[in-house]
């Protein structure tokens, strides 16, 4: 099984920060408003259940939100 992490630059130069587990068919999974890629999906155990299932289980953090930057510029 794979696990790992990466960070690619937005548009406009944020840097977000991605979490992917497993290797089979690949499922977006989204956080809510005030959470994060672990705190919804990998700390209760939810993605590694999809993983058992054999999927490649794809949780990004969203602007501002878990280890994805949150620019404060108004810009």
């Amino acid at each position: 099984m794979t696990t790992h992490s990466w960070t690619f630059s937005s548009f406009d130069g944020v840097n977000l920060k991605v979490h992917e587990m497993g290797d089979g068919n690949p499922i977006i999974l989204l956080h809510g408003l005030f959470s994060n890629a672990d705190m919804n999906w990998i700390k209760f155990g939810h993605a590694q259940k999809l993983v058992d299932a054999d999927f490649r289980v794809i949780m990004p953090d969203l602007r501002a939100h878990g280890e994805s930057e949150a620019p404060h510029e108004p810009e």
